[in-house]
């Protein structure tokens, strides 16, 4: 029902990676296989690739399903390309600044921060010298099962 009325009332959004994203991932739940759950993983990467706007939002579904590793390599990709996936958005869609980084550190992306090459992007973000400068650390520092103030780069 929301999914309809966003394509109502947000011209364009029909045609969005991330709606169409959306909808597969609704429909591989309603019928899911492993060769499906496999393919949604490459088909987003192409769909972030074709559609940088969408990049941040495909990043975040992947980590949520488990793909740790594409989810990096998009969130990667999008911080080498900031330009095309900001300005390629729908204006009613455009990631704002907290957008940007908050995706990293929700519930849902668990399975991200999980991953010990998660820091190494934390790093490119700046944040890594923010928390050894600060002493001020995020909650992952608990979550992780690797040393997660070691791997961005702590004594």
């Amino acid at each position: 029902m929301l999914r309809e009325d966003g394509a109502r009332l947000i011209p364009g959004l029909k045609d969005s990676a991330s709606y169409k994203a959306g909808e597969r991932m609704q429909q591989l739940m309603m019928q899911p296989s492993p060769e499906a759950f496999m393919q949604l993983g490459h088909d987003f990467a192409q769909m972030a690739e074709a559609e940088p706007a969408a990049a941040l939002d495909l990043a975040t579904a992947l980590s949520v399903l488990g793909f740790t590793g594409p989810a990096l390599a998009i969130f990667g990709d999008a911080l080498d390309n900031v330009d095309a996936w900001r300005a390629g958005a729908l204006e009613t869609t455009r990631p704002h600044i907290g957008y940007e980084t908050a995706l990293l550190f929700i519930g849902e992306t668990i399975q991200l921060r999980m991953n010990p090459e998660f820091p190494q992007l934390c790093t490119r973000l700046g944040l890594s010298r923010y928390w050894r400068d600060t002493n001020a650390w995020p909650d992952c520092v608990a979550e992780a099962p690797y040393d997660f103030k070691a791997a961005c780069g702590a004594p």
